[in-house]
């Protein structure tokens, strides 16, 4: 993970690989990750956090 840290923060990272860990099946790459940071990026840390919360407890899949 700390080759793209500067891309995208590791608390960003961490907090998208934990939402992952809530889908079995779910396998994250690090361009992946970017995409979600992006597209995320106007969300504050609050906001993602919610975000993730909700989606571990409604989804059936992992958030594409």
């Amino acid at each position: 993970m700390s080759q793209f840290v500067s891309d995208v923060s590791e608390d960003f990272a961490r907090l998208l690989l934990h939402l992952a860990s809530g889908f079995p099946t779910a396998r994250l790459t690090e361009q992946q990750i970017r995409i979600y940071h992006v597209a995320l990026s106007a969300l504050s840390p609050a906001q993602l956090t919610q975000a993730c919360s909700r989606a571990v407890r409604e989804g059936k899949f992992f958030p594409s």
